[in-house]
């Protein structure tokens, strides 16, 4: 067989799947029994395998003298392993190279590299409408932990989870600059890296009515 055998059926009644050793075959085995097949198998015939190297160690392996598991990691540069009959004597073969290393390098995806994201003196006048938007909401909501609760008195740890309840479920990334600013980190770099990009700023910027769409399109400084 290919790949596996399943424990107590006669061959017309093995799944095609079991014998070739699929992932869903696997699953199958894992769940209907509480042993490895080759553990139960219950045949007096020797069996032949290939699909696994059960011993890692790119060596042919043997269960009670019936089970001979014949994978030994070709494909991964270890050996190609045959048997000999009747006399089950192993004859391998080293491999010439990790044929699965090469083919894999060969056919991945081709990572393109990323024009530099530039963000000019247009794209920082809305960088600062947002600031000042997150400073006057963040100004509010403390003024309103101050009167409800002893925020003052309270651990950084404590003033951040009191903080987090009140901000809520505001979508982000509103929510994140909030803390940035409870924080005192609302610095320009890190509003850059939250927003990622000038044309999401700007976005961004006319939800939150911040500026219009013409604005967007005929730039602040006009």
């Amino acid at each position: 067989m290919h790949g596996y055998w399943e424990p107590g059926l006669p061959i017309t009644q093995q799944r095609e799947t079991v014998l070739a050793g699929t992932m869903g075959c696997e699953k199958h085995l894992r769940e209907n029994y509480d042993r490895p097949w080759y553990e139960l198998y219950d045949s007096d015939k020797p069996i032949i395998v290939g699909h696994h190297d059960y011993l890692r160690n790119r060596q042919p392996f043997v269960y009670r003298d019936r089970v001979f598991g014949i994978d030994t990691s070709c494909c991964h540069g270890g050996a190609l392993t045959g048997i000999l009959l009747p006399d089950s004597r192993f004859v391998s073969v080293p491999s010439r190279s990790d044929y699965w290393r090469e083919m894999r390098n060969a056919f991945r995806p081709i990572r393109q590299e990323r024009e530099p994201i530039v963000w000019d003196e247009e794209d920082d006048q809305v960088l600062a409408l947002i600031r000042d938007s997150i400073m006057y909401e963040h100004e509010r909501i403390l003024g309103q932990l101050r009167q409800t609760s002893a925020w003052d008195e309270m651990s950084a740890h404590d003033q951040g989870k009191v903080y987090a309840q009140h901000v809520g479920a505001r979508a982000a990334p509103q929510a994140f600059l909030l803390h940035l600013a409870r924080r005192g980190e609302l610095t320009t770099e890190k509003m850059r890296r939250v927003l990622q990009t000038p044309d999401r700023a700007r976005k961004i910027a006319i939800n939150w009515r911040l500026m219009s769409d013409d604005d967007a399109e005929d730039g602040l400084g006009e």
